[in-house]
């Protein structure tokens, strides 16, 4: 009966591995997309921000335009 209780506690330990190992890809992957995300926010919220300093800069130079 002891052999039978060992031979599953090994089995149960080595799925424990395989499992624990794959969560730990899993987390580096993660951390790999989430790193290319926040650098393609950190894009998108430098183009926005100049996209918005053009829109008020036109909006000025059709008000001068707009006095003539």
């Amino acid at each position: 009966m002891d052999g039978v209780i060992t031979r599953k506690n090994d089995l149960l330990d080595g799925q424990r591995k395989i499992l624990s190992d794959r969560i730990a890809q899993l987390n580096v992957l993660i951390d790999k997309k989430r790193l290319r995300l926040e650098r393609q926010f950190q894009g998108l919220e430098t183009a926005l921000a100049n996209l918005q300093r053009q829109q008020t800069a036109l909006s000025q130079l059709q008000a001068v335009v707009g006095q003539f």
